[in-house]
């Protein structure tokens, strides 16, 4: 992002950014073309560039403040004296509330996922997984186990929640009662497990 897009509006940014996370969600990062970009979020290509300077920059950004939002959105609603059981358990009960509240950010980082193997945003990769170890080393450090352990119970809770969320993400919206109710036994299962 640059100073010029900084100094915009903050309605005018907000349009640009919810336009441009719904794109990439959509169409992923290959299909939205900066042609695709610059037509549906109603800007010149030179606005555009002139933004991000390029279409990595844009969807890089995107990145960064959709993970921003999500790691601020836990880190004021974890219980930070819990033991590492309840702080799993809290997190991903906790990213699931920040789901519910912004189902545009879920349909973004289910995109951003998928892309991830694509050779030209292995940065934005190493950046996410970065972020996502150093929070779960935040959580773990409450206690001592082995490495081996912890990953197994990390990916324990990451698979029943990637399930989750490929079940109950296209009812988020239509149906809250429904992912409500799938959340609260999701999260029973999980309990169980760990």
């Amino acid at each position: 992002m640059t100073i010029t897009f900084d100094n915009l509006k903050d309605q005018k940014k907000q349009i640009i950014i919810n336009k441009a996370l719904l794109i990439f969600a959509e169409k992923g990062y290959e299909l939205a073309s900066t042609n695709v970009l610059t037509k549906e979020l109603g800007i010149s290509k030179g606005s555009l560039f002139k933004y991000f300077e390029t279409k990595l920059g844009l969807y890089q950004y995107l990145v960064e403040l959709s993970s921003d939002k999500l790691i601020n959105y836990i880190n004021e609603h974890i219980d930070e004296s819990a033991d590492w059981r309840t702080s799993l358990l809290n997190y991903a009960s906790v990213e699931f509330d920040f789901m519910l509240l912004d189902p545009l950010t879920l349909q973004f980082f289910r995109r951003v996922i998928k892309d991830m193997d694509l050779d030209v945003l292995s940065p934005i990769a190493d950046y996410l997984n970065k972020r996502s170890k150093n929070y779960l080393e935040q959580i773990y450090s409450k206690v001592t186990l082995p490495e081996s352990v912890a990953l197994h119970v990390t990916f324990i809770v990451k698979g029943y929640s990637d399930w989750f969320n490929e079940t109950y993400t296209p009812v988020v919206a239509k149906h809250k009662e429904i992912y409500i109710q799938g959340l609260k036994d999701h999260l029973n299962l999980i309990k169980m497990e760990v």
